[in-house]
């Protein structure tokens, strides 16, 4: 379960900050990941789309939030 989870997470972050690791084909990689998940790559990469999407939602969620927080601070 914890190699599941981090291997959709780490995917996810590899995808936001550029594959750091440098001389890494993208394509191969997404290629062997989708197999590794028993998924075609369409399905793989709507799967990533959907990620990336909820990850985002998360994030709007959180930020608004902490502004309401912080206003009612201020008050």
């Amino acid at each position: 379960m914890a190699f599941m989870v981090k291997s959709m997470v780490g995917g996810q972050l590899k995808n936001l900050t550029g594959s750091l690791g440098g001389g890494e084909d993208k394509g191969d990689g997404d290629k062997s990941a989708a197999e590794a998940q028993g998924m075609s790559r369409e399905e793989y990469e709507e799967y990533q789309k959907q990620l990336v999407e909820e990850k985002t939602k998360q994030m709007k969620a959180r930020s608004s939030w902490q502004a309401e927080m912080w206003s009612c601070l201020g008050s």
